[in-house]
């Protein structure tokens, strides 16, 4: 086998071994997005839930999944993405900045904040999930 046909061989090798590892990444992504997701939604203050219901999941623009009034996230039928490049978390209430912000005001359900906390404490989960998904495609080949 000549050099040129073994550096070919071993690039088609590499990028098959990329598409796994970056395939693997996207689906933590969006695991880690939904756990992330549904914790905002369950910090969320619930006065009529309304502001729960506006939380909105995408992937790569095309949303997924959506907030409920009982604090957790539902998946929209039929949405559920293989992977994205790119997962956006949104509460879409008028109202949804300001009382993310105000930390002065106590709610009865529900905290300030909602949004911020709930991606900070997803941080490490999303890391570890994407170093997991990584070392298992390393390990397989």
């Amino acid at each position: 086998m000549s050099s040129v046909s073994k550096l070919a061989e071993l690039e088609e090798t590499l990028s098959c071994v990329l598409d796994e590892v970056e395939a693997s990444c996207e689906e933590a992504l969006l695991a880690a997005a939904l756990q992330i997701g549904a914790e905002a939604v369950s910090r969320a203050p619930a006065k009529t839930g309304a502001l729960r219901e506006s939380a909105r999941l995408t992937a790569d623009g095309v949303p997924f999944a959506v907030g409920q009034k009982d604090g957790k996230m539902k998946m929209l039928d039929g949405a559920r993405p293989r992977g994205a490049r790119q997962v956006t978390l949104s509460f879409d209430a008028p109202y949804a900045a300001q009382v993310h912000e105000h930390t002065e005001i106590s709610h009865v359900v529900g905290e300030a904040k909602f949004l911020e906390r709930a991606a900070l404490s997803g941080r490490e989960r999303l890391i570890r999930e994407i170093k997991r998904a990584i070392n298992a495609e390393r390990e397989d080949d």
